[in-house]
């Protein structure tokens, strides 16, 4: 553990000390008060007596409180300090206050310090431990104590949690909420702003006024010598060159002018479609020489430079490039998609290049010649990815090819215009571009290419300051939920005054056909509100041109009602002092963090954590104060074991959820594929064999192949980040990964193994689950089937949604009301459930399946079933269908597994499955073994010893009681009175074989069962516990959380010597199995 934790220690020994001897000293101050009143004064009655006993205790504790401010003011304090754990918290917190300084907390704002109003905010959140400052910042605060916790585990609560997910969203406060809420009852009626009335007025007056707040914000108004209207875009280069020539100020900056989006992203979307990209196939040499006498267009004018040789050729040379950084989010690189249809090509360069980039590199970049081949280079060696695609671009109303390069299209050299989107801040790794203001200028300054620059703000916005007329780009986006979290789906895309000619031009540039206007871009969507005029029966739109050309970018009613609640939240981010202080007290959350899990190690001397990006580099104490840039409050790191390698993340994600208080933080690549491939040093060809082979994608939980990562953790700080927050998760990192000397494999609690000792156990219960994730059919006796390797019908149907996924318990608690059972003589499953007629269905005949064909052949679909795919048929028609989708209100179908499970392909061996019901004639003993629709194996044993073990820690930890039905088992197996050596070893981890004694039967065991949240679902009433958090607590092993043991059925020979598992039909010994054999409650085991 940390250097820290030691030293605070014994700092809580001397407290605890001090602690005693001031209560002896209180006890001598009562004693002396209590004597001077009683020898003062004649004797008192009872009620005079308690009202003196009263005075004393009041001048006590004003005494105990100003020897405590004396001694560490404006520190923390503890009223009892009776845990050394919690005073070590204390004094870690005093700690970091001292480093912080002002920096933390919002100390001078006009709301206070954040320890007064942080539970007050949010109270589905941790409490700050207690907080006394100068006595005036609010009401003291109580960090959740066991018993809290445990009081509401059971509940439909929500536990209060640790929020470190700033970068994806942030949070919107229990103020800003009312105040949405009640300015929508104060203010009237808000109607849709395209219509006319005083409802509609009153929300264009609420729009305008958030307009200008946004404009305030981000400093977007125009500079005090730039008149209103002036040269707005019609002369984009000359004002572009004017303001570059001027006097170092901004106030002849023209300023910007924005429209609403839905987020980021949109914003994006609209640069990429509208930006003026240009093939160099689109020039006049290739133009035949009849069409170059009937073109009349300007470029043909007598002694224009752009029919000299030389400006053909060099228009022949350039294309557009569209150029980013490698650590652009996946919105920035979809941009490419845009650029490369219309003929532009893309390069992806590493932030540190473009920082360091002269003027000649932009030039360079600018002049690629665009071939249509693919080169690469590896990113992490710091080259560039490029890539160019040639379309050409017929438009049958123009006169020729080269009439398709507009005057946006090309500068007055005859140069296409290019683009570089930057990200201001990195949302992987907290990355920043050193100088971006200086990035832009070299850009401009290239004399050979027309640069445009646009930024990405979505992240930088959230914690820090925005002074866009001194970063100076030519577009902006961001989104308004990463900076206070309400409303979603509402963003801006800026555009520079001076640089609205280039989407301008696109949007509303006419060309003339029979002196009728048309459309000049005419695939190009136009929605409602967006135009100034349309013909429905011809070819006739006119784009809005007011209140400016981005207007017509905006399609149908914007979120007007979102809009107007945009005010609250600007209010939100004013009452912590604003951009400046969140990002002072974001940014040193995140340095105290780093610190922290920095000083995390394992016994062996390793580190418990590797840390990525711009903060894997960062050093406070060793570099240079005046040129040492913070990153931004954002952590990617991995967790690793004492022997170097990494934790997965999805394993690290799973006991953060579990964690006391539960932790939420993004795993993954976070939309952020280039920063992660360099982080994790992966070269293509691994990401691309990722997903090839292994089938990695996306947002899926495959976090480690081939013993590597396949993305990060990410811990992220915001405006309304406290200290606990941040102390939780070192904790969580600290107590469940880092491993002693004694525990090499950093697992809690490893689970033992024992000698192998043959054990007598007896079956108690026997399930059978007929529809997976349904309720459990409890027999007393039931057939195996030795053909299929498991209990009959067992799991043989399953409820799919309208994606194809098998719908499970943990997502649809309500199906454990669902009662399924079999009738073997009348060969039928019947089907209850509250509220609904019982249901029954043949086992034999499924004759409605031709009316409900959903896949290929007979109404077989392909479906996934926990991430693997599986073949089966829809049975039971709309009938079934109808009833399970009315009683779990999602519409859904049920499906009989078709005898194969997991196809090495995705194609012929699907199609090629047979489809062959359960019914049908059954080939040989041994020759189609499969586990239906079950996870891992086909049947699932726990001991009631292990259920007992495990009821014990849920009792330690004030939670309720589990039965075997939780974890859904085929077999339970019980030894009376028997009590199992340590009280956490369940004792089927050390069974490798189970013989049923009378019949032939006899199991192997084929590991470990891992467990998801499943098992917290109470199967009688669908409400869920805190099962899987205690299993958690001693149940770990190889990085899944487990509990039981899988089985399959293993045949011997008859003389004893011949064992075949799996393909038993490989095996040329006599089988002694029959077909199918009962397993009754009460039979004998022998395990061992």
């Amino acid at each position: 553990m940390e250097n820290d934790t030691k030293r605070d220690l014994s700092v809580c020994a001397s407290s605890s000390q001090e602690s005693s001897s001031m209560s002896s000293s209180e006890t001598a101050v009562t004693s002396l008060l209590l004597r001077h009143v009683g020898t003062s004064r004649p004797p008192l009655s009872k009620t005079g007596s308690a009202l003196c006993a009263g005075v004393a205790l009041l001048v006590l504790l004003s005494w105990i409180r100003r020897r405590r401010k004396r001694s560490c003011p404006h520190q923390l304090t503890s009223p009892t300090c009776s845990s050394l754990l919690h005073q070590a918290q204390i004094q870690r917190k005093n700690s970091f206050l001292k480093r912080a300084g002002n920096d933390y907390g919002y100390v001078s704002s006009s709301g206070g310090h954040i320890d007064t109003w942080r539970q007050l905010e949010y109270p589905h959140l941790i409490s700050p431990i207690n907080y006394a400052g100068n006595g005036d910042r609010g009401s003291t605060l109580h960090s959740d104590t066991s018993a809290d916790i445990s009081s509401r585990e059971d509940s439909d609560q929500t536990e209060p949690e640790v929020y470190l997910d700033y970068a994806g969203s942030a949070l919107p406060s229990a103020s800003q909420l009312s105040s949405i809420m009640n300015d929508y009852q104060a203010y009237g009626v808000l109607a849709n702003p395209h219509s006319t009335g005083p409802a509609a007025s009153r929300t264009m007056v609420r729009i305008e006024r958030v307009k200008k707040m946004v404009m305030d914000h981000f400093n977007a108004h125009p500079g005090r010598s730039y008149g209103i209207g002036k040269d707005n875009g019609s002369n984009g280069h000359q004002s572009r060159e004017r303001l570059e020539d001027g006097d170092g100020t901004d106030d002849h900056h023209p300023g910007y002018d924005f429209i609403f989006t839905s987020g980021a992203t949109e914003s994006l979307r609209i640069v990429a479609e509208t930006f003026p990209w240009t093939s160099a196939a689109e020039t006049l040499e290739e133009l035949p020489s009849a069409e170059l006498q009937r073109c009349r267009c300007a470029c043909h004018d007598s002694g224009s430079k752009a029919n000299s040789d030389e400006g053909v050729r060099r228009r022949r040379r350039n294309r557009s490039v569209l150029l980013y950084t490698h650590n652009a989010h996946t919105s920035v690189v979809g941009m490419r998609g845009s650029a490369v249809e219309k003929g532009a090509a893309f390069q992806c360069v590493p932030l540190d290049k473009i920082g360091e980039a002269c003027v000649e590199d932009f030039a360079t970049w600018g002049e690629h010649n665009g071939s249509s081949v693919m080169l690469h280079e590896d990113v992490r060696r710091g080259g560039t990815i490029m890539a160019a695609a040639v379309m050409l671009h017929e438009d049958d109303d123009l006169s020729c090819t080269c009439c398709q390069l507009s005057s946006c299209e090309v500068n007055q050299n005859g140069d296409p215009n290019h683009l570089l989107v930057l990200p201001a801040e990195c949302n992987f790794g907290g990355d920043c571009p050193k100088d971006i203001t200086k990035i832009i200028k070299k850009a401009r300054a290239s004399q050979k290419s027309q640069w445009y620059v646009m930024l990405d703000l979505a992240k930088a916005a959230s914690t820090g300051p925005v002074d866009l007329r001194k970063l100076d780009p030519d577009f902006a986006c961001l989104s308004f939920y990463k900076m206070f979290g309400e409303p979603t789906g509402l963003g801006v895309l800026f555009v520079k005054r001076s640089s609205m000619h280039v989407l301008e031009d696109r949007a509303t540039s006419q060309p003339k056909e029979s002196g009728v206007p048309i459309s000049r871009n005419r695939s190009r969507y136009f929605g409602g509100g967006s135009v100034d005029a349309v013909l429905s029966g011809r070819d006739f739109v006119h784009p809005r041109s007011e209140p400016s050309a981005l207007s017509s970018f905006v399609h149908g009613t914007v979120h007007f009602r979102g809009i107007a609640s945009l005010s609250h939240g600007f209010n939100e981010l004013k009452r912590v002092g604003g951009m400046e202080k969140i990002s002072l007290h974001s940014r040193c959350l995140a340095r105290e963090f780093v610190r922290r899990i920095r000083l995390l190690k394992h016994g062996n001397g390793r580190p418990v954590c590797v840390i990525y990006g711009a903060w894997s580099d960062y050093d406070e104490i060793n570099s240079d104060a005046a040129s040492l840039q913070i990153p931004g409050p954002t952590i990617a790191f991995n967790v690793l074991r004492c022997d170097g390698s990494i934790v997965g993340y999805n394993e690290v994600s799973n006991l953060a959820g579990l964690n006391r208080p539960p932790i939420q933080f993004r795993t993954g690549c976070f939309c952020n594929s280039g920063a992660c491939q360099m982080a994790l040093g992966l070269s293509d060809e691994e990401i691309q064999d990722n997903y090839y082979v292994a089938g990695h994608v996306c947002g899926d939980k495959k976090d480690i192949i081939n013993g590597g990562p396949t993305g990060a953790v990410r811990a992220s700080f915001g405006k309304d980040s406290i200290w606990e927050d941040l102390d939780a998760v070192v904790a969580f990192l600290g107590a469940k990964f880092a491993c002693d000397e004694s525990d090499p494999t950093g697992d809690s609690h490893t689970i033992q193994t024992h000698d192998n000792v043959p054990m007598e156990y007896t079956v108690a219960e026997i399930f059978v689950f007929p529809v997976k994730s349904c309720a459990a059919m409890k027999v007393e006796r039931w057939p195996l089937d030795s053909r299929g390797g498991r209990f009959r019908y067992d799991r043989e149907f399953a409820l799919v949604d309208s994606t194809g996924n098998a719908m499970r318990l943990h997502s649809f608690p309500q199906m454990c009301m669902i009662l399924p059972s079999i009738d073997l003589e009348r060969r039928i499953l019947k089907l209850r459930a509250p509220g609904c007629d019982d249901l029954e269905i043949s086992l034999d005949d499924n004759e409605s399946r031709s009316s409900v064909e959903t896949g290929s052949g007979e109404g077989r679909r392909h479906i996934r079933v926990c991430g693997s795919k599986a073949c089966a048929k829809v049975w039971g028609g709309t009938v079934a269908s109808d009833w399970f989708s009315s009683f779990l209100g999602v519409q859904c179908w049920l499906v009989r597994h078709n005898g194969t499970n997991s196809p090495k392909h995705h194609g012929r061996e699907l199609e090629e499955a047979s489809s062959t019901s359960s019914s049908a004639s059954a080939p040989p003993i041994g020759q189609q073994r499969t586990k239906a629709f079950a996870n891992d194996a086909a049947i699932l044993l726990v001991s009631q010893d292990s259920i007992n073990i495990l009821n014990k820690v849920l009792s330690s930890q004030g939670s309720k009681h589990v039965t075997s039905r939780h974890f859904r088992p085929n077999l339970v197996v019980k030894r009376e009175n028997y009590q199992y050596g340590d009280v956490r070893d369940n004792p089927e981890d050390s069974w490798s074989r189970i013989k049923v004694e009378g019949t032939a039967v006899e199991f192997k065991s084929e590991g470990h069962c891992a467990r998801c949240q499943m098992v917290d679902v109470d199967p009688t009433s669908g409400m869920k516990g805190k099962t899987l958090r205690a299993l958690a607590e001693y149940r770990r092993r190889g990085g899944q959380i487990v509990f039981g043991v899988f089985l399959s059925v293993s045949e011997r020979g008859k003389d004893g010597d011949i064992e075949k598992d799996g393909d038993l039909g490989s095996c040329h010994g006599i089988s002694l199995l029959k077909e199918y054999e009962m397993i009754a409650v009460g039979d004998r085991l022998a395990c061992m």
